[in-house]
């Protein structure tokens, strides 16, 4: 028998302001227990993202070639928290930021992640969505990961 959870969905709006860390930290884990149970609303989430022409554009990358920023980056010190929100997870990952630009985000992470994966950075009161370009090993300190970031 489903839980009475698992029968009512989370609005669009909720699934909205929470992509956009904007949700009320009342009402955080109560979307996030549901999203973890329903594939409903997770495919809902997707949808605020716009994934369709996110993995349109994943497609037509060529893994085997050589990733190269588009811009001159800058290199910061900052610290992010990342979360994967396609496919979706409830870790929330530190990461530091290696370089910004206006269009991407270098960050060195303690985890690998897969290129065309979705994900929410929180750097200090900013929420940014981007997704994953491109991600290697970085010795024994983690992985860089490229991110583009979406306006």
């Amino acid at each position: 028998m489903a839980s009475v959870q698992s029968s009512v969905h989370s609005h669009e709006d909720d699934l909205e302001l929470y992509v956009r860390g904007r949700l009320e930290p009342e009402r955080i884990s109560a979307v996030e227990s549901h999203l973890w149970e329903c594939q409903a609303c997770r495919e809902r989430l997707s949808q605020c993202i716009g994934l369709k022409r996110i993995f349109q554009n994943a497609r037509d990358m060529k893994s085997e070639e050589k990733y190269e920023p588009s811009e001159r980056r800058s290199i910061t010190a900052d610290v992010a928290i990342f979360q994967e929100l396609h496919p979706f997870s409830l870790a929330r990952w530190r990461a530091k930021i290696l370089d910004a630009s206006t269009h991407g985000l270098g960050i060195l992470a303690p985890k690998s992640v897969l290129p065309g994966t979705i994900v929410q950075i929180r750097i200090e009161d900013t929420v940014e969505i981007g997704d994953v370009q491109h991600c290697s090993p970085w010795g024994d300190k983690g992985f860089q990961i490229s991110l583009r970031l979406h306006p």
